[in-house]
């Protein structure tokens, strides 16, 4: 299985956002012309022990991967260790044999603070999912 990560530029797509939309971010990618390709996409924050919403695509030139906010510990390997998690359970839902998995991580995370402990708690990741079979 091949894995494409790609970077989306929160502060950016932040700046440009309307101020009476609900921010909603997602990368936007183009995909190759090949008619027998089947695109699987996260659309909804993936919740422990609940399947996740993924939407099909087969036909589309752009494929909108959006991101979703996860709160993780400020450890780095447990953090890449929850990504790996969440991109696995996933994985399990998609109803064919995957041919490349694309993460989309959005850029700059967010320092979770405790002002009543005075140290960081963690950290607000943002990241997407789609699942070509």
């Amino acid at each position: 299985m091949e894995i494409k990560i790609s970077r989306l530029d929160l502060k950016r797509t932040r700046d440009n956002w309307p101020d009476d939309m609900p921010f909603s971010p997602a990368f936007i990618y183009k995909r190759p012309v090949t008619p027998v390709e089947r695109w699987h996409v996260v659309t909804a924050r993936i919740r422990p022990g609940e399947a996740p919403d993924i939407s099909d695509s087969y036909e589309d030139t752009y494929i909108r991967i959006p991101v979703f906010p996860y709160k993780l510990p400020p450890d780095a390997d447990l953090a890449f260790a929850k990504i790996l998690e969440l991109a696995l359970t996933c994985s399990a839902h998609i109803p064919a044999v995957i041919k490349k998995l694309h993460i989309v991580t959005g850029f700059p995370v967010d320092l979770l603070y405790a002002d009543d402990i005075k140290t960081h708690t963690g950290i607000c990741y943002w990241f997407g999912f789609a699942y070509l079979t």
